[in-house]
């Protein structure tokens, strides 16, 4: 059992080695994201050939992994000069200069992966999709799309579910399925860091942002589950930062890390393309304003290596439902069925009450208020057209990784929005304010588009 544990551990193992050899090539931050992001086109590429001749079997994957664990230990030994002592004093001064944050990132950290390795996967999605579907593929030794009960194991972006597929074929069960989750919030966290130094933070403003993320309690719950959303998060936040390089610094070469991005994004949760769509319409704006035609042939680079990523998952959604992303009764159940300013703002409200869930008393309040605001704009707060529920009511306050809210996050981040406007010493450059309006419009994306739950 332990023998099999360490060979499950073999593409984490190559994560961290690759991690440990791009930063010392490029620094602490972009090393992380490069590792990330390598890594992820990796198991892609392994899945995909693999399950091409229906070899996801043990005795494959385990040679395979255990082949290029040994090349990159051979490379991080023979490999140039690289600095790795640099990168590590780096680490030390950050931590030295942020000691209150980096205190409580061990702690979150250490918490989260000792429940993420002892509690085996529990979630609601995770059984009834990710991990049955992951049952499927090893069965099948291949990742085509199979008869069941519910269209999201098919439909649903693998690449998540990739690779837990290859830790639990070579540790012979779950045991580590929940640390894709847990390794995608630790490179969310790194991401953030440089997107707040892309911005043009200090140290301590990266250190804040780093911690804001570690500590919101949905982010925390979710880090020791197989759902998906801090591992779509990971190739978002990834795809930002680099889009923010390619501001700063454009150039045709640039534009790859920022496709590869997008594209495991898409891979892994369709969601992301909501929040990503429009800081890629404000850079196809700027580019066009700035390069002009040049800027055309960064968009198509981008959207080559997009549609590359998703092409072997298109083809079979395409074979199977006649649709690219969805079935039928997958896209009825999520899209709403009419759209307007009015639905917009009522998805907003509904969304945001699942933030303010405190006490029973102010609860009530809330969801009341919420009725009234509906009441206002002639529409139902429970109508079926906009949600999946035929009622509307606040969650009560819970610590499920499917509902919880994030409420203080939630005031910080109004409290952040209204000070960048309303305060003239805050300096908002046109990075920053493009920046903070491609979130609140990838936050009205969402709303405008899928219908209201209280799980999303």
């Amino acid at each position: 059992m332990h023998l099999r544990t360490l060979l499950g551990a073999l593409p984490l193992i190559a994560l961290v080695l690759l991690v440990i050899i791009r930063c010392g090539r490029r620094g602490l931050r972009i090393g992380v994201l490069e590792g990330y992001m390598i890594w992820g086109c990796t198991v892609f590429l392994l899945t995909e050939l693999l399950s091409l001749f229906r070899l996801l079997t043990f005795p494959v994957v385990a040679t395979v992994w255990t082949v290029t664990v040994a090349g990159l230990v051979c490379w991080l030994i023979r490999g140039p000069n690289v600095r790795y002592r640099h990168v590590l004093s780096r680490i030390l001064t950050l931590a030295r200069a942020n000691k209150i944050v980096a205190i409580f990132l061990t702690a979150i950290l250490g918490v989260t992966l000792v429940i993420a390795l002892s509690a085996p996967p529990n979630n609601w999605d995770s059984m009834t999709t990710y991990m049955t579907r992951v049952a499927n593929w090893i069965q099948n030794r291949h990742v085509g799309h199979y008869p069941a009960y519910h269209d999201s194991q098919a439909i649903s972006p693998p690449l998540a579910s990739h690779m837990i597929l290859h830790l639990q074929i070579l540790a012979g069960g779950d045991r580590l399925a929940n640390l894709i989750q847990w390794t995608s919030m630790v490179g969310v966290l790194f991401g953030v860091g440089a997107i707040t130094k892309e911005l043009g933070g200090s140290d301590a403003a990266a250190g804040v942002a780093v911690l804001f993320v570690a500590t919101i309690p949905m982010g925390i719950l979710q880090a020791t589950s197989t759902q998906t959303d801090y591992a779509a998060s990971l190739w978002t936040v990834i795809f930002v930062h680099y889009l923010l390089r390619n501001l700063r610094s454009p150039g045709a070469l640039n534009y790859i890390p920022e496709g590869v991005a997008l594209g495991l994004a898409a891979l892994t949760k369709y969601t992301a393309l909501f929040v990503a769509l429009p800081f890629a319409m404000w850079q196809a704006f700027t580019a066009l304003r700035e390069q002009r035609f040049r800027a055309i042939g960064g968009g198509l680079i981008v959207a080559a290596i997009l549609l590359a990523l998703n092409a072997p998952h298109i083809a079979r959604n395409v074979s199977r439902y006649g649709h690219p992303l969805a079935s039928g009764k997958s896209m009825s159940s999520n899209k709403n069925e009419r759209f307007g300013p009015d639905v917009t703002l009522s998805n907003l409200l509904r969304n945001t009450s699942l933030h303010l869930a405190t006490v029973k008393g102010a609860n009530r309040v809330v969801g009341n208020a919420i009725d009234k605001a509906h009441d206002l704009l002639g529409l139902d707060a429970a109508m079926t057209g906009t949600s999946v529920m035929d009622e509307f009511g606040i969650t009560a306050f819970n610590t499920h990784e499917d509902t919880t809210g994030n409420f203080l996050h939630l005031v910080l981040i109004v409290i952040a929005l209204v000070a960048a406007g309303a305060i003239s010493s805050i300096r908002m450059d046109a990075r920053r304010i493009g920046y903070a309006l491609s979130l609140v419009a990838g936050v009205l994306v969402f709303c405008s588009y899928l219908k209201w739950s209280p799980w999303k």
